[in-house]
């Protein structure tokens, strides 16, 4: 998705339009990609193979204000509850790696994933994982704080004013 995140998209939509319902339709069933999409007002997470009687029920559930998610993500976030609750989790770590430096210097710079891509010879799907695993390490959300947080890191230089 050009310009910002899906989860970026899902915290403006759930601010500027509160009635409206968001359903995430994805081939991730990562347990970071469904909390970050919980986490940014979505009512459903549903994984792309998900057969059209199953995404028709979810789409009813969710306009009745119900939460629907993927039997797959569902197990794996039961996974998740029980293995927290059995052993303390471990804090994330917040040391970006060499290439998580690189991008988010080209995104605090302004350019754009696609962009982004083609100056480090990478995917933009590679660009978009290591700007989803920066922006978690740093709990960050928007491109303000990234930019922020570059600054303060000292990845850029902030602006001289004028």
């Amino acid at each position: 998705m050009p310009g910002m995140s899906s989860f970026e998209a899902g915290r403006l939509i759930a601010e500027r339009c509160p009635g409206t319902r968001v359903v995430y339709l994805t081939m991730h069933e990562d347990e970071e990609y469904v909390l970050q999409a919980l986490r940014s007002g979505a009512s459903g997470y549903l994984v792309k193979d998900t057969q059209a009687p199953e995404l028709r029920q979810a789409l009813k559930d969710v306009y009745r204000g119900e939460r629907s998610l993927s039997p797959e993500v569902l197990s794996k976030l039961e996974d998740v509850r029980l293995r927290d609750s059995q052993v303390r989790p471990r804090p994330r770590s917040t040391t970006l790696t060499p290439r998580e430096r690189e991008v988010m210097k080209l995104l605090a710079e302004g350019h754009t994933a696609r962009q982004s891509a083609g100056l480090l010879g990478v995917s933009i799907k590679t660009v978009e994982a290591h700007k989803f695993n920066l922006m978690r390490k740093l709990d960050i959300h928007n491109k303000a704080q990234l930019v922020t947080a570059a600054i303060q890191k000292k990845i850029v230089s902030a602006p001289v004013p004028m």
